[in-house]
């Protein structure tokens, strides 16, 4: 079961990223990695594992 990158935004406001990072599961999980773009913050690549 992958675990989920949430983003959350409201009018006016920058976006919130929610990362489970999905260690927790066990020991052949790596979790979640993100990519996001230095300028603008908006999430570019993730890899959910």
């Amino acid at each position: 079961m992958p675990c989920p990158i949430k983003k959350i935004q409201y009018s006016n406001e920058q976006a919130r990223y929610f990362i489970d990072g999905g260690n927790h599961v066990g020991d052949s999980r790596i979790g979640n990695i993100a990519v996001f773009d230095q300028t603008n913050g908006e999430l570019i690549d993730s890899y959910q594992d």
